[in-house]
């Protein structure tokens, strides 16, 4: 590998932080810096079939549909002012507003501070299977031909 610092070709490559950028760089040149340890990452073999699966069992967070009934119920039994709440969960006041009044959808990560605050449910996650064969594939996941995908039509 090659030193970014000084160009020469050597084996032992260290990672430095010069001057708050990280380089590769040779150990004559890594005086220069502060030594970077990087973590090391363990990699895992996924067969071709896990992966497939996996693609398919994707999950997605989802609003539920009557989230602003269930924030005004919480808000009015723990008898908060909008504006205290908003300081203790790092929101604006007008946000939570519009967010009660159903005015506004929230983000997911505002709604899961608002639901660990209120002890609510307003996040719900769902779970997607993708049952279509690919794209370019018969329904047994075999690759098609372009003979396969042509209609020939008889005069």
């Amino acid at each position: 590998m090659q030193c970014e610092l000084c160009g020469r070709n050597t084996e032992n490559i260290l990672a430095v932080s010069i001057e708050g950028v990280e380089m590769d760089v040779c150990a004559d040149c890594a005086k220069h810096g502060k030594r970077i340890i990087k973590p090391r990452v363990q990699r895992t073999s996924v067969t071709r079939t896990e992966a497939k699966k996996q693609q398919a069992e994707e999950t997605v967070e989802e609003i539920i549909p009557n989230y602003s009934d269930r924030l005004r119920a919480a808000i009015g039994k723990k008898d908060v002012k909008l504006e205290h709440l908003a300081k203790r969960l790092g929101l604006k006041e007008s946000e939570l507003r519009h967010y009660e009044q159903g005015k506004m959808k929230p983000s997911i990560s505002d709604a899961k501070k608002l639901e660990k605050f209120f002890n609510i449910t307003i996040v719900e996650t769902i779970k997607l299977k993708d049952n279509k064969p690919a794209l370019g594939s018969d329904n047994n996941g075999r690759s098609l031909t372009i003979g396969d995908m042509i209609r020939v039509r008889k005069k």
